[in-house]
């Protein structure tokens, strides 16, 4: 292994080691709905809505977004929930339908774009760890 790659393998390994490491905070997320505050929907004004930490009492805590639709309406809701909260969304026969989507990270429930993740930037710091200590370069 050269000198250069042995250093970039110890500050990728520093990095990865830093990523890891667990904040031990509480997970906070926006709280509001279309209902009573407009600011919520899509595009939502961040801004204008509040923040919360998800309770002791939720297992396994999720920022959410849902987005409910009925021939009258649609309104969106995001809050803080248990985990498994979209394994509950409606469909009743096209009358109302709901689309759930869950998120981890602090403040992650404005929208869901697909964005890079913790994963990917792990992947990439560990293949080249694995470049530099097989092949040196």
């Amino acid at each position: 292994m050269t000198a250069s790659c042995g250093n970039l393998t110890r500050v990728l390994g520093l990095v990865l080691l830093l990523l890891s490491v667990d904040s031990g905070s509480t997970l906070r997320c926006y709280v509001c709905s279309s209902l009573n505050n407009v600011a919520c929907a899509d595009p939502p004004n961040m801004t204008q809505i509040a923040v919360t930490e998800c309770g002791p009492l939720i297992r396994n805590p999720v920022c959410t977004k849902r987005t409910t639709r009925t021939p009258q309406m649609t309104f969106t809701g995001r809050q803080c929930l248990s985990e498994d909260i979209c394994d509950y969304a409606l469909d009743v026969s096209g009358q109302v339908s709901e689309d759930c989507d869950t998120c981890t990270t602090d403040l992650c429930n404005t929208s869901f774009q697909h964005t890079p993740t913790y994963t990917v930037i792990l992947l990439g710091i560990i293949t080249e760890i694995l470049r530099c200590a097989l092949w040196g370069w």
